[in-house]
């Protein structure tokens, strides 16, 4: 009979879904970033070797430090631009009341879903998650502007047709972004600071 100490431990499958919000924010926005490079400029790649563990070390590295700086970008001027956006729109969510500002407000409810919520783990979880996501989002869709108007002749984004397909996608996505953005803002005033949901 297995004792509480083995029961806590999660498997490969529970690791993995613990930590998908982090893959989320630090690995696959460089993984898309490269991959993107590749494709809307293959000139840039013409001398990658592939069997080289130096260069497949180089460009992962690459992928890591690009992927972090684009997801603080996204975190901490779009995402924040748009989170300030609702709050003057008065949607409920984070950093919602009736007195004092956007910051003081956002630096309250920060200190009490961070120290003093009473929330499960699980719910936190999925709030991450659900956050990570939509940054994943904003990832993708600026990646599409991004090969919409910068590829080589020589890309398969290049012709008139491929970009018009990745600037229209890029703004659908975009919208689906910050509609996912508002839901994820309510849920986490559900879950983190339920007195802020009427």
């Amino acid at each position: 009979m297995p004792n509480d100490l083995e029961k806590e431990k999660p498997g490969v499958i529970g690791e993995v879904a613990g930590n998908l919000g982090t893959v989320f924010r630090h690995l696959l926005p460089g993984v898309l970033i490269v991959g993107a490079a590749r494709i809307t400029h293959p000139a840039w790649f013409c001398g990658f070797k592939s069997d080289s563990w130096q260069y497949i070390t180089t460009i992962g590295v690459i992928a890591v430090a690009v992927g972090n700086a684009w997801f603080s970008l996204n975190r901490y001027v779009v995402h924040q631009l748009l989170d300030y956006i609702f709050w003057r729109c008065g949607l409920q969510g984070p950093a919602k009341s009736d007195q004092g500002g956007y910051l003081d407000h956002l630096a309250k409810y920060t200190r009490e879903a961070v120290i003093e919520s009473k929330a499960p783990k699980l719910a936190r979880q999925h709030v991450s998650f659900r956050a990570a996501s939509v940054l994943l989002i904003y990832t993708i869709s600026e990646l599409l502007f991004v090969s919409a108007f910068w590829s080589e002749d020589c890309a398969i984004t290049s012709s008139l047709t491929a970009r018009i397909v990745l600037g229209v996608s890029g703004l659908f996505l975009f919208v689906l972004g910050i509609w996912q953005n508002i839901i994820t803002r309510r849920i986490d005033a559900a879950i983190l600071h339920a007195g802020l949901v009427k």
